[in-house]
């Protein structure tokens, strides 16, 4: 159908609508033509991104983009902080990313912003305005600003600070940190480039209220800025059942429950090494110690033997490939036997089997003796830590092919399976078996805690990146008694506990005292555990035995009681602790 003449509607009298001229007609098309669609403004641009600070004559860069409501073509203009220094980009498409430099002569503080301007003239708002500082070369390094961390820590805990820098891009610092409580880490400086926030954890061995705090240095001039502004942490203890005591040796390396509720020990009591083996009670105190002086070897590893006896591992650690020694005791420390095994491994973990025998993991084999010590077979599989599993067979734990290896046995030594269970470089040096036949494990990596829940194949259930603190190694994993998973191990020359729920979860982690080192554990009955080590402290030092609750309180400044060792060169204990961190890794040098 035909729509009716527009002209023939105007005119006719009987329509209601006055005639119009046909000039006038012509007109009002011409006006209705001419109006068209709405132009809209474009949009805000995004807020200019760029440094903070920066050098005079030197050229830095903003970023921004912006887009258009009708697909307009559009200009960028940038407003560098004067009156008169403006710069327009030409016409664009809408969504492109813009970037353009500029450079300031004057030191101070300049605001910068930006606009759009479509082709039709019709301009948006002003973006928010961004600042650089323009700083004097004089002035470098520019103090940090005010660490963020916890207003609250407990005495021993870890906890994450940060520390922001600030400067012109591509300057290089070097960071100063002082803790409030006399320690300020000039030795242990952090470099870092201007602008970067350097995040470290760290934990008060003190109560006390700390101001923690940093200064930066000129990477070139080795100029120092002023202190920063002080967060304040205050530092307390809660009541604990724990404790620290401190024995006349140089280093423990294993604990392990006697059947009559106490604790047998072993580690290292001379200069140069030499197995000491004691009994104590759940209070730390000597029952009996032993120094065997014909046995030249450390004890890494210690359990009880059906008869009430003692069964002890280990190697000379102070001496890379020196073998695996085995030796066993009566109830009282009485040597019954000693045997040696050649072969340049490291003597590492011992447990008795079934059969009365005994299973020794060497760090490169698994080695299979009957009960008075003799070789009955070996098999090689990267084996640092053994168990017994509820079939009569062994599980292992290693470092093997560039990657955490888990091994598993029956009671003749033939492998069931065996599995490898991260990328290079981690390392498995701790296994728990658990009741439902899986296995908890530990590793670390790159400063990182590695923890895995696997099941009775040994294939993974869950892997938990659970924390990292510096150049660390895992010493031991088991699990408490709600089903909370507990790892020792040593971070930055200080030994460290930490606290999972059953999933992996962490629900804390400390340091047991500024420097030293951990490597076994034992859960006890009351959540708790025990943790066997050493204690590098100026005043108190030898091999420790720390007592932790189910909170991880040791106590008010980690209590201390005990003879400390007599005297003995620290770098030689660091040394033979070094020598003990290879064999769990399985590194060369160690056969």
């Amino acid at each position: 159908m035909r729509s009716p003449d527009v002209r023939f509607l105007l005119n006719r009298s009987d329509s209601g609508i006055f005639p119009l001229r046909a000039s006038a007609l012509s007109a009002l098309l011409a006006l209705i033509l001419a109006c068209g669609p709405r132009n809209h403004a474009p949009e805000v641009p995004a807020t200019p991104i760029g440094p903070a600070y920066g050098l005079p004559d030197s050229t830095y860069a903003f970023s921004t983009s912006t887009s258009d409501p009708d697909g307009d073509s559009v200009a960028l203009e940038f407003s560098w902080g004067s009156s008169t220094a403006t710069e327009r980009t030409g016409l664009m498409a809408g969504g492109e990313q813009v970037v353009r430099y500029n450079h300031w002569r004057i030191p101070r503080v300049y605001k910068i912003r930006v606009r759009a301007i479509d082709k039709k003239g019709r301009a948006s708002d002003w973006t928010p305005e961004v600042e650089i500082e323009i700083v004097h070369p004089d002035s470098l390094p520019l103090t940090p600003l005010r660490p963020e961390g916890p207003d609250s820590v407990r005495v021993g805990f870890i906890e994450e600070y940060s520390f922001p820098t600030r400067g012109p891009p591509g300057e290089s610092l070097v960071l100063t940190f002082d803790w409030g409580d006399i320690r300020i880490w000039e030795e242990w400086e952090i470099s870092c480039a201007a602008g970067e926030t350097v995040r470290i954890r760290q934990a008060f061995p003190n109560e006390g209220d700390w101001h923690v705090r940093a200064r930066a240095q000129d990477g070139r001039t080795e100029t120092r800025s002023p202190w920063s502004a002080g967060h304040r942490t205050k530092v307390r203890d809660a009541p604990t059942t724990g404790w620290e005591r401190v024995y006349d040796a140089e280093e423990f390396y294993s604990v392990a429950p006697t059947g009559d509720g106490d604790l047998a020990l072993t580690g290292a009591w001379g200069l140069l090494g030499g197995l000491v083996l004691l009994k104590a009670d759940m209070s730390g105190n000597v029952v009996w110690w032993q120094e065997y002086e014909s046995l030249g070897f450390d004890g890494v590893s210690v359990r009880e033997t059906s008869d009430g006896g003692l069964i002890v591992a280990g190697s000379w650690l102070w001496m890379p490939g020196s073998g695996t020694d085995i030796a066993r005791t009566d109830g009282n420390g009485r040597l019954l036997w000693h045997k040696y095994y050649g072969r340049s491994y490291t003597g590492c973990g011992v447990r008795q089997a079934p059969d009365g025998g005994f299973v020794v993991a060497t760090g490169y084999s698994l080695l299979k003796t009957d009960k008075y010590g003799d070789s009955l077979w070996a098999v090689e599989c990267g084996a640092w830590y053994v168990e017994l599993t509820p079939d009569r067979g062994y599980v292992v734990s290693g470092f093997r092919m560039g990657s955490t290896a888990l091994t598993k046995f029956d009671s003749t030594g033939a492998v069931l399976w065996s599995r490898l269970l991260g990328a290079p470089p981690v390392y498995g040096v701790a296994i728990e078996v658990l009741p439902d036949g899986g296995y908890i494990l530990a590793g670390d990596s790159a400063g990182e805690t590695l923890l895995w829940k696997v099941n009775a194949d040994g294939k993974p259930i869950w892997k938990r990146r659970c924390f990292g603190v510096g150049d660390n190694w895992v010493g031991d994993v088991s699990v408490a008694t709600n089903g909370d998973v507990l790892l020792s191990g040593t971070a930055d020359n200080a030994p460290y506990l930490a606290r999972t729920d059953a999933q992996g979860k962490l629900k804390w982690q400390r340091r047991l005292c500024r420097e030293g080192f951990c490597v076994e554990l034992l859960p006890t009955a009351d959540g708790g555990c025990v943790v066997a080590g050493a204690d590098w402290g100026e005043e108190l030092y030898g091999a420790a035995l720390w007592k932790v609750d189910e909170n991880g309180g040791i106590g008010p400044e980690g209590y201390k009681a005990g003879a400390g060792a007599r005297g003995g060169a620290r770098t030689a204990w660091r040394a033979r602790a070094e020598r003990l961190r290879s064999a769990m890794r399985g590194e060369r040098g160690v056969r």
